[in-house]
């Protein structure tokens, strides 16, 4: 392999771990939105900022993407109102099946009917599947990394908390 191939190789491994941090971030914040509605966090100082964006600019979008599919059922005669916890429970669903398609297709994999699946299973219930890719992660050493990496979100979320923590001490 010449020079060339391995810069862009480099190049390429840098942009897909940039990629799965800023994944992890975005679905730490995202299960920031969810607990928010289960227990009040009291976010001090920067993270507020960090997780009062999520209100404001992801909750918007999420929530226009979920209109789409209502609209149609109001035409029906249906009246149906979209809650915010469903909004954060559909953006953290979303993250982990894309990052759970991400894991799966790390290699030149092709795709199956079965993605499809898997995809539906991790969007809708991700609550139970998070445990079980932890428990995946920890038995097989095969998919381990790659399991990990999916949970990242969990990772970066006990981070803001114990930030949040630390932050919520008085000096």
């Amino acid at each position: 392999m010449g020079w060339f191939g391995r810069w862009r190789r480099h190049w390429f491994g840098l942009g897909y771990a940039l990629y799965q941090h800023l994944a992890g971030v975005l679905g730490a914040l995202a299960l920031a939105a969810v607990l928010q509605h289960l227990v009040h966090v009291g976010w001090q100082g920067a993270l507020a900022d960090l997780v009062s964006y999520w209100s404001g600019y992801v909750r918007p979008g999420v929530r226009w993407v979920l209109e789409l599919i209502v609209r149609p059922l109001r035409l029906l005669g249906w009246d149906i109102a979209i809650p915010a916890v469903v909004v954060d429970y559909v953006s953290v669903g979303s993250i982990f099946a894309l990052s759970v398609l991400r894991a799966l297709h790390r290699t030149e994999r092709r795709w199956s009917a079965a993605d499809l699946s898997v995809f539906i299973l991790c969007f809708a219930g991700w609550p139970a599947y998070v445990p079980l890719f932890g428990w995946i992660s920890i038995r097989s050493k095969e998919n381990r990394r790659w399991m990990l990496l999916a949970l990242l979100p969990i990772a970066y979320l006990i981070l803001l908390l114990t930030t949040n923590y630390i932050l919520g001490i008085p000096g």
